[in-house]
């Protein structure tokens, strides 16, 4: 398992265009998409890991030098090199599914995915069981963080 994000890139570099049991494997699957919070969820897991916060916690709503700091362009570079360096053609437009779809099918070596896709791939005959192996996100230089949802988590009064 990867000690922190820089050893993930360098294990998806190491998969990028090996060719295994005849066929082409690129080195990851990771969260592109654009209709929803499909990039939001890839992105934000290396945001934070790099020091990105929302704002000045001394000062609500002040964002500048927070939401634009330099570990928020560092994890922003990450993870544009991550997607440069080590998945497959076509994946820029990818969520849940067709990650799960470019694993189970041999395509990739990595997926990023939520917890709750596992027990399905490890029932898979092809590829489940002692076949695979799952990790958390990996740390990055500020921190270890990951995304839950790409919602908010919201809170409703109830009436008594």
């Amino acid at each position: 398992m990867p000690k922190d994000l820089e050893q993930l890139k360098d294990i998806a570099e190491f998969f990028q265009g090996h060719e295994i049991d005849g066929k082409k494997v690129y080195g990851a699957a990771i969260y592109t998409e654009r209709g929803s919070e499909g990039i939001t969820m890839g992105v934000t897991n290396a945001l934070y890991n790099y020091g990105f916060e929302y704002q000045d916690p001394e000062h609500p709503y002040h964002m500048e030098g927070f939401v634009n700091s330099p570990g928020a362009v560092k994890g922003l570079e990450y993870y544009k090199a991550l997607y440069d360096c080590c998945t497959p053609p076509g994946s820029s437009d990818w969520y849940m599914s067709e990650t799960i779809d470019a694993y189970k099918s041999g395509q990739v070596a990595l997926q990023m995915n939520f917890a709750f896709i596992w027990p399905g791939v490890d029932a898979d005959p092809n590829v489940g069981g002692d076949r695979t192996g799952y990790f958390a996100n990996p740390p990055g230089p500020y921190g270890h963080f990951a995304s839950l949802a790409g919602r908010g988590f919201p809170l409703s009064p109830i009436p008594t």
